[in-house]
């Protein structure tokens, strides 16, 4: 730790002498005219820490206090006093102006003591930032180089790298690609991308998730249907081959395909040409797809679950994308990625984790990888009233310490749905008043009635319910 360089501001020339003789191992610059002290923190010169008294000729301690607050970015003040009362502390602590209050007479080893425990914070302080900086500076990097992808892939481990420079590759290519991987490590993030850095990037990407979809129903939303095919087909619908056409079908959760309706999408791979429902005619579309899954397909294979040869057909190309744990190394970036977005979204000042809450995040198992990681900093960002979120932060949101009547944080919930009831907890809390709910929350009363309309919610009525009650 390099020697804090001190300032030490005081019109009695005998203060100055012993405190300089008590830090005459650091680089001191002393001022006996407060005057000039206020003109050095002016001019942008660096000091680290201020040793300021209180009561002077003609300026006071405080004076120098706020010229500091506003002038200098990282440094730690201490005030010397023999006129301490409350007033005085309640000014200095509640416009956080210092580090400690230290009353005369001086003592020199108390004093010395104080300044080196400054010196630590400072240190501490700044690598923190350094820290940051190297972070922030890799996310730009990041955006950056992401090419002409709206996608941002977040990465910094080596695996990562070599994937993205993969995915670069395949990209150009018309050959279909299979995506495994565990539930929530990006299987969609990557499908963007690859769509976005292809040839096809000014044509569709249509996603359908094979596991959302009943099984009565698949093949019309695979190839669609002409009017009068079936009862309430009063209209020609297009399936999600047609709406690809020239691009990319996304077909998520491809294991989860029923093994007979497996047969009519090998065809419409092998033949390139789908037929809808209710017509006689075959149509030739050209589509490129994407599959992803979180099974082990070639063991579906074996248990007679899958078909061999729509594997083949899916599987030309294929990527595995490491789940968190196999990724560590992101988690600090990917942390500040989501805080600086969810900031954005929230229209709030963006927090920072300080170091002891990065590496106490990167021991943490996710088993929903990357999407339960965002969750868990979404609550994070929401709870922390600081904008330095601290390991204890995390730890009381990981463990469920903070908890509220209506039981918000449920696990099963998405980031929408945590948003919504909290907003409505803050509505309820202070009456239903959008200027001082838009207060707490730190958004613009106009942003949040936005949001608010945007999630149905109507104030205005449920105060008429109240009142009617």
């Amino acid at each position: 730790m390099n020697k804090a360089r001190i300032m030490i501001v005081d019109d009695e020339d005998a203060i100055v002498f012993t405190l300089k003789e008590v830090f005459k191992d650091y680089e001191v610059k002393a001022f006996t005219k407060p005057g000039e002290a206020l003109e050095s923190i002016r001019s942008g010169e660096r000091h680290d820490i201020l040793l300021i008294d209180f009561r002077m000729q003609g300026i006071t301690g405080l004076d120098i206090l706020f010229e500091a607050k506003q002038k200098l970015v990282s440094y730690r003040a201490i005030l010397i006093t023999a006129f301490s009362n409350r007033e005085l502390l309640e000014k200095v602590i509640n416009n956080d102006l210092i580090y400690r209050i230290v009353n005369k007479p001086i003592k020199p080893d108390d004093i010395r003591k104080i300044v080196e425990e400054a010196s630590i914070h400072l240190d501490s302080e700044r690598k923190e930032k350094d820290y940051y900086s190297i972070l922030e500076n890799q996310m730009v990097s990041m955006v950056s180089s992401s090419g002409r992808s709206k996608f941002v892939f977040v990465h910094s481990c080596r695996k990562m790298k070599e994937l993205l420079e993969t995915i670069k590759k395949y990209a150009k290519s018309n050959a279909n690609i299979l995506i495994e991987g565990e539930s929530g490590v990006g299987k969609e993030v990557i499908t963007n991308l690859l769509h976005e850095e292809s040839p096809r990037s000014e044509k569709p990407l249509i996603k359908l998730n094979c596991s959302s979809i009943p099984e009565h129903l698949f093949e019309s939303e695979l190839f669609g249907y002409k009017k009068g095919a079936f009862t309430g087909a009063n209209c020609d619908k297009p399936g999600k081959f047609q709406l690809a056409n020239g691009g990319t079908l996304f077909l998520d959760e491809i294991g989860e395909l029923p093994l007979h309706q497996q047969t009519k999408l090998l065809r419409a791979i092998e033949d390139l040409e789908i037929s809808p429902l209710g017509s006689t005619v075959c149509e030739k579309v050209d589509v490129r797809i994407i599959s992803a899954t979180n099974k082990n397909l070639q063991e579906a294979v074996n248990r007679g679950e899958f078909r061999k040869d729509l594997l083949f057909r899916l599987n030309v190309l294929n990527l595995y994308i490491p789940s968190l744990k196999e990724r560590r190394d992101d988690i600090p970036l990917l942390a500040c990625y989501f805080l600086a977005e969810i900031a954005n979204r929230e229209g709030q000042i963006s927090k920072k984790m300080d170091k002891e809450a990065m590496d106490y995040l990167s021991q943490l198992e996710f088993t929903g990888n990357v999407r339960e990681f965002k969750n868990l900093i979404y609550r994070v960002f929401i709870l922390t009233e600081d904008n330095m979120i601290r390991k204890e932060d995390i730890e009381d949101v990981v463990r469920g310490h903070i908890r509220r009547s209506d039981d918000f944080l449920e696990n099963s919930m998405t980031l929408d749905e945590l948003e919504k009831r909290y907003i409505q907890s803050q509505l309820e809390k202070n009456e239903y008043s959008l200027t001082e709910t838009a207060r707490v929350l730190g958004v613009e009363v106009s942003n949040l009635s936005r949001k608010l309309k945007g999630m149905g919610i109507s104030v205005r009525s449920i105060k008429n319910q109240l009142a009617a009650v």
